[in-house]
C-alpha cells in the first residue's frame, strides 16, 4: 500500500492553480489587445516583383501576401513617388483570394529618370504595402575603347525606346554637350 503524506496533495492542488494562472493572463491579454486593436491581428502585407529592374516599358509581375481575403485589392507603379495614386500612374485592382493573396501585371511607365520607383499595393485610402523597382537608364559600351586617329569604333547601346531614332557624336571638344556640326545621324 503507498503512503500519501499529507503535503503531496496540497502542493499537487497550488502548482495545477499556478499552471492554469499562469496560462490564463497571457490569454486574457491577447483577447483584450485583439479586442481593443483588432488591426494588431493581421501581419503587414508583403509584395514581390519580378523583375527586380529594368527600362521604361517593362512588362512587371507583382506578387503579394497578408491582405484581407476576399478583398480587392488596388496595385501601382508610383511614378512620382508621393504614395498616391495618382492619374496616368499605371494600376489594376485585383480580388486578394481567400488565402489573401494578389498577383497582378504592370507596365513601367516611360519618360522615368533611372533610379528606384515604388510599386505598391493596398486598399484605396489605407497604407499600402510597397516593393522598390530599379529603372535603369540607358548604356552604351565601345569596342575598341583606346585607338589612333582613324580606328573604327563599334557603338552598342542598351536600353533606349524601341523603334526611336537617335544620335551618336564623338566629342571634339570636351563639353559632352553635342552642336549641329559634329552629330552625325545613323
Amino acid at each position: 500500500m503507498q503512503k500519501i503524506f499529507p503535503g503531496k496533495k496540497a502542493a499537487k492542488k497550488a502548482f495545477n492553480l499556478n499552471i492554469r494562472q499562469i496560462m490564463l493572463g497571457p490569454l486574457v491579454f491577447l483577447l483584450l489587445v485583439l479586442f481593443f486593436f483588432p488591426g494588431l491581428a493581421l501581419a503587414a502585407p508583403v509584395l514581390s516583383l519580378s523583375p527586380l529592374g529594368g527600362p521604361a516599358g517593362t512588362e512587371l509581375t507583382v506578387s503579394g501576401s497578408g491582405f484581407m481575403p476576399g478583398g480587392e485589392i488596388l496595385v501601382w507603379f508610383d511614378a512620382n513617388r508621393n504614395g498616391i495614386k495618382d492619374n496616368g500612374e499605371p494600376s489594376i485592382t485585383v480580388p486578394s483570394g481567400s488565402y489573401g493573396k494578389i498577383i497582378a501585371t504592370l507596365t513601367v511607365p516611360a519618360g522615368l529618370s533611372p533610379g528606384a520607383y515604388p510599386v505598391r499595393a493596398g486598399l484605396p485610402g489605407d497604407g499600402a504595402a510597397p516593393a522598390n523597382f530599379t529603372v535603369k537608364g540607358p548604356t552604351l559600351s565601345l569596342s575598341p575603347t583606346k585607338g589612333i586617329p582613324g580606328t573604327t569604333v563599334t557603338v552598342t547601346g542598351n536600353r533606349f525606346p524601341a523603334n526611336t531614332p537617335g544620335w551618336v557624336w564623338f566629342d571634339t571638344n570636351g563639353t559632352t554637350r553635342g552642336t549641329a556640326e559634329n552629330f552625325i545621324k545613323k
